[in-house]
């Protein structure tokens, strides 16, 4: 598994998504502090599981994601679309891989649990 990627995929795909928003609109404090706060997670499971990645590498993925423009992360676009995500092997795969080890990944849980609410709620409208 490429980490660093999977890292940032599971911030700022599963928030994109959730907030419908371009790579220009994750510029804010609020996204940083809650994407960071989802690496964090990601660290421990990846360190848990043997692999490390550097902290740097959280500051790096977010400078790269908010020069990115209006671009839109797959998420944000299966959402906006009303198909089904890759949550379950993003944000889901950090709370599965939480509960393999005993870490707590309480904001990977609550993100991942918010993108299959809205996948439903989608499914729904669309039937």
């Amino acid at each position: 598994m490429q980490w660093n990627k999977f890292m940032l995929n599971t911030a700022y795909n599963t928030i994109s998504g959730l907030l419908l928003a371009n790579y220009r609109q994750l510029d804010q404090k609020a996204v940083k502090e809650l994407a960071y706060g989802v690496c964090a997670e990601v660290q421990a499971v990846a360190s848990a599981e043997g692999v490390r990645i550097p902290d740097s590498f959280i500051e790096e993925n977010h400078n790269l994601v908010i020069t990115l423009g209006d671009g839109k992360t797959s998420m944000c676009q299966d959402l906006e679309a009303g198909r089904t995500t890759e949550n379950e092997w993003f944000a889901g795969s950090v709370a599965a891989l939480g509960r393999k080890h005993d870490i707590p990944t309480p904001i990977c849980r609550t993100l991942s649990l918010l993108v299959q609410a809205k996948e439903a709620i989608s499914f729904m409208a669309l039937a």
